[in-house]
C-alpha cells in the first residue's frame, strides 16, 4: 500500500533473468536505503522492501534492471 508504513511490496515484470537493484532515495537525492543483487526471473517478480528504520516522508524508491531503470514515489507514514 501506499503510502507504506513499515514493509512496501513491489511487482514488476521482466524479459530476462538476472539481478535487480533497489534504491530508496529522499526527495532531497540522499540514498536512505539499498537492496542489491536481488534475483529476479523472465516473468513477474515481487520484492519485499522493509521500511522499519526509514523516517517517515516522500520518497523514490529506483529499481534497476540492466540498462532500465524505473521510479515510483512512495509515501512513509505511520
Amino acid at each position: 500500500p501506499n503510502p507504506a508504513s513499515d514493509m512496501f511490496y513491489i511487482s514488476f515484470t521482466t524479459v530476462t533473468s538476472g539481478s535487480a537493484s533497489i534504491r530508496l532515495v529522499n526527495m532531497d537525492g540522499a540514498q536512505i536505503g539499498l537492496t542489491t543483487n536481488t534475483p529476479i526471473i523472465a516473468g513477474l517478480n515481487s520484492v519485499i522492501v522493509d521500511l522499519t528504520k526509514v523516517p517517515n516522508g516522500s520518497y523514490q524508491l529506483v529499481l534497476e534492471i540492466g540498462q532500465e531503470q524505473r521510479a515510483l514515489s512512495i509515501v512513509v507514514q505511520r
